[in-house]
């Protein structure tokens, strides 16, 4: 009977225990906490997220991302992925590796890896290679859909040949489309007979290789001058050709160069030295505050900011090549293969090939309100990074997005200083010297004697 009891004892125990158990894991996976003990509070997320995700909780969350499976990456973005689950009660979230799950990646039309899909009720927005910034800027802006009509001019034909060719612009259409960002194709002769849709926030004018008259030009001024953002893509031309351009643009104060960007350190990646790598961003234009990965421009030519800006004018590179480039302005010499820096006639990294121009407000003197929207310009000396061949290498993709959002005065951008642990040494004085090692070499050896000796004495006291 006694051995009955001692088991059934043993089993109320365990029954107990593994109920206490069952009990402190329903409460830990219902209030899970967090705490951030660093004092730059780098382990939290930042206010602007925590805002957003508490006003996202009238519908779930859902978030896919493309990662490969051993991708370092992956674990510090799923770290924070977490974070917003504790902060979302519907936030739920899946990694897929494209590699793996091939099919998975064709139906979302992923085409390179760390691509996020963010979805939140009907609509959804894309991020590729996230950061804590990139990834609330979509929260924003499907917190706050709109669409963004955009007009694409381009002097070639649009049929089915040249939009699908290694040379077209199809992939980034579909991009721009994917991107809440719709595309209406504007030709010369609607250029001319200003037929031009007035929802068109942002004119994209592509590769033109032809010279404009003034008139041609003179519509595009126009746009500027109505607050409509345009984007120039200007591939080098022959020499002699294209005056009209260069004329247009030292107007609004960009010069561009009769010339071709050499980097031999493409080579170094696998590229080629007519394909220059762009690293180097500025990080006091908000077109490029937010962004750091590395794009691409095949057969590049420089774009500078003249001496003489306007006075309503602002004009600022944006986007360098490295130290190691030059502009090449023998273009003959180039033709038969032969690239060498000569200090007398090139030109010495870096290399600025993306420029931004914005007109300053004009402002009504009663009511202090803005007379009109300022027009905004981004002139980028490649057109050959947005065609299907290569749009979807490294950043070209998400570089093109972020200018079609500046000119478009997208305000739906949110900006996170990330922070850094810092490194405060402890400075000590002389006294403050003196008492540590007195403190080290005599006060803890003492303590922990004298408690050795009162435990002594007690023990032959109660023998």
């Amino acid at each position: 009977m006694r051995n009955f009891f001692i088991r059934f004892q043993f089993l109320i125990v365990a029954v107990l225990l593994l109920a206490t158990f069952a009990l402190m894991m329903a409460i830990i996976n219902r209030y899970n906490r967090r705490w951030d003990m660093t004092p730059q509070k780098i382990y939290s997320l930042a206010a602007p997220t925590v805002d957003l995700l508490t006003k996202l909780k009238r519908a779930p969350v859902e978030v896919i991302a493309f990662y490969p499976s051993n991708e370092p990456y992956r674990g510090d973005f799923e770290i924070f992925l977490k974070a917003c689950q504790l902060r979302h009660g519907q936030f739920r979230y899946e990694f897929y590796d494209p590699n793996r799950r091939p099919q998975m990646a064709k139906q979302w039309r992923v085409q390179e890896l760390y691509t996020v899909i963010v979805r939140y009720r009907d609509r959804q927005e894309r991020v590729i290679f996230p950061n804590e910034a990139t990834f609330s800027s979509a929260l924003l802006r499907l917190l706050n859909p709109k669409d963004i009509a955009v007009g694409f001019l381009s002097e070639k034909e649009d049929d089915e040949k040249i939009a699908e060719g290694p040379e077209g612009f199809r992939l980034l259409r579909e991009a721009l489309t994917h991107n809440h960002l719709p595309v209406t194709r504007i030709g010369l002769r609607e250029l001319k007979e200003r037929k031009v849709p007035e929802e068109c926030q942002v004119i994209v004018i592509a590769a033109p290789q032809t010279t404009w008259s003034a008139e041609d030009l003179g519509r595009l001024k126009e746009f500027f001058d109505e607050g409509r953002g345009l984007l120039f893509l200007i591939d080098p031309m022959d020499p002699g050709t294209g005056g009209t351009f260069k004329e247009f643009m030292k107007g609004y104060g960009v010069l561009l160069g009769e010339d071709v960007v050499i980097d031999k350190m493409s080579r170094a990646v696998g590229g080629d030295f007519l394909v220059p790598i762009v690293e180097q961003y500025s990080r006091t234009h908000p077109a490029t505050d937010q962004f750091d990965i590395p794009t691409f421009y095949p057969v590049a030519r420089s774009v500078t900011p003249s001496i003489e800006v306007p006075g309503d004018l602002s004009v600022a590179a944006i986007a360098f090549t490295g130290s190691n480039s030059w502009a090449e302005t023998k273009l003959a010499e180039l033709e038969k293969g032969n690239a060498v820096f000569e200090s007398d006639t090139d030109y010495p990294g870096p290399i600025p090939i993306a420029v931004a121009v914005e007109k300053k407000r004009e402002l009504n003197e009663r009511s202090l309100d803005d007379v009109s929207e300022a027009g905004r310009m981004i002139v980028i000396g490649d057109s050959d990074f947005l065609t299907n061949t290569y749009l979807r290498l490294s950043g070209n993709e998400m570089f093109i997005m972020t200018a079609v959002r500046w000119l478009a005065r997208d305000e739906r951008q949110v900006v996170i200083e990330n922070p850094h642990p810092q490194f405060e040494p402890l400075f000590l004085n002389s006294q403050q010297h003196a008492v540590l090692l007195v403190t080290a070499l005599l006060g803890y050896p003492l303590f922990f004697l004298g408690i050795g000796v009162v435990q002594n004495l007690w023990r032959r006291r109660t023998r």
